[in-house]
């Protein structure tokens, strides 16, 4: 796909190869209207540079199914979040049934990516890890088979009258013990 020359259809406005479009699917879970907003986005600027993209919102235990079947063209993938990352979001990257790994499979370097992966599970060296994570990512950033584009963040909704209100270090731990609550 030419990005840089004009290689678009003069009707749609968008590039072509050989006569075919240059159409993805985005696909995300239905039930999740971020998901939904943030793809309406993505396909909004790649529609200024000539991709056409078609938004595809699912149930979600089909978007989790395409993921383990790798049918599609876009699709979002989430660090997990502490403490999982990074040993435990990288290991699934070698699972055939993770969208990661169906993304990553085509890569001439899948081989290398899953065995060094598979070497830093055991790796005493903290050193060595971290040495070995930053060549993974290194790997996958100049393959450009992720766009960074957005984080999730906790959200909490509380009344007036509770204070201290926060998050613990995971996304999974709510601090209630340091919360206070004032009485009228």
């Amino acid at each position: 796909w030419e990005i840089l020359g004009d290689s678009r259809n003069g009707k749609s406005g968008v590039r072509e190869k050989k006569g075919e479009p240059l159409s993805l699917r985005f696909y995300f879970n239905a039930q999740n209207a971020q998901e939904k907003t943030i793809a309406e986005a993505v396909q909004a600027d790649l529609a200024k540079i000539g991709v056409d993209v078609r938004v595809i919102g699912e149930e979600k235990q089909a978007f989790l199914d395409r993921q383990k079947t790798g049918d599609f063209e876009l699709q979002y993938s989430l660090s997990w979040g502490a403490p999982y990352d990074p040993q435990s979001y990288l290991s699934s990257w070698r699972i055939p049934a993770h969208g990661d790994y169906q993304a990553q499979r085509g890569l001439a370097q899948k081989h290398e990516i899953d065995a060094t992966i598979t070497a830093l599970m055991t790796e005493p060296d903290e050193g060595k890890r971290a040495e070995m994570v930053k060549q993974v990512l290194t790997t996958i950033t100049d393959a450009a088979v992720y766009i960074p584009i957005s984080y999730s963040r906790t959200k909490a909704v509380y009344g007036a009258r509770v204070g201290n209100v926060g998050f613990a270090v995971t996304q999974y731990e709510i601090p209630f013990e340091r919360m206070t609550l004032e009485t009228k």
